[in-house]
């Protein structure tokens, strides 16, 4: 707002930079992992979503930055692990920090992660290298959060209140409502989300946005291709960040 006479220009030109940031760290990872027109195909199918443009006109830039952060975060894990590079596991580590500094979807990412390193310790070759690779990207994280631990610390309840009270409305819903059955319901009312239904479109709200059939189905051929080639690590990373995104969704 400082810098742009345009008030709302000023709002929305946040979430549209991390949208646009997004496309090209997915076209650098699908690059990486496959090959060059894969990448584009995928960049493509992205660059079409009405998600991004959606929440920039509400200025809700903390929702466009969710995908910035954990394409990130996946990009320079996949990158670095295959790799065995240093310098994009302490990249990866700078993504991570950020996210749990920031918001709790993309924290996330640190599950996906640890899961993603000890694929790699039980199956891969240079497991010493790994080992070493994991050991500086919890140093880097810790870097980078330290100072909001020092902050949790000095001021618990600004820090960490919502999030706890959240919690604990879950775990209370949860007894009320037979335990996992409740989170059943959840991971039901979550794929419904998904459904298509032309007045979501108009409304005005976080999760107005759904999917139309034909993108629903591409979306469940390449999810269902994935998990059938799960046991290779380009697949295994691209499931495990996917359930980063959906985790948030049913819980």
């Amino acid at each position: 707002l400082a810098t742009s006479k345009n008030s709302y220009f000023a709002v929305r030109f946040p979430g549209v930079l991390y949208s646009l940031l997004n496309i090209i760290l997915l076209f650098s990872f699908l690059k990486e992992a496959f090959n060059k027109r894969v990448a584009l195909i995928g960049t493509l199918l992205l660059s079409l979503s009405i998600w991004d443009i959606h929440m920039s006109q509400f200025g809700w830039n903390n929702v466009n930055l969710n995908p910035f952060l954990i394409s990130g975060t996946m990009f320079f894990l996949y990158r670095g692990i295959k790799n065995l590079s240093v310098k994009d596991i302490f990249i990866c580590g700078i993504f991570l920090g950020v996210s749990i500094n920031l918001l709790y979807i993309a924290s996330l990412s640190s599950i996906a992660t640890a899961i993603y390193f000890l694929y790699h310790l039980t199956f891969g070759k240079e497991k010493k290298k790994v080992v070493y690779l994991f050991l500086l990207l919890t140093l880097t994280v810790f870097m980078v959060i330290s100072p909001t631990i020092v902050k949790i610390n000095k001021y618990p309840q600004q820090s960490i209140a919502r999030h706890k009270n959240f919690v604990s409305e879950n775990i209370a819903y949860s007894k009320n409502q037979q335990g996992g059955y409740y989170y059943l319901e959840q991971l039901k009312l979550g794929f419904e989300d998904f459904l298509y239904k032309p007045e979501k479109f108009n409304i005005i709200m976080l999760w107005g946005i759904t999917l139309e059939p034909i993108v629903s189905y591409f979306f469940i051929i390449g999810l269902i291709y994935a998990l059938r080639c799960i046991a290779s690590a380009k697949y295994l990373v691209i499931i495990l960040n996917y359930l980063v995104m959906f985790i948030p969704i049913v819980i």
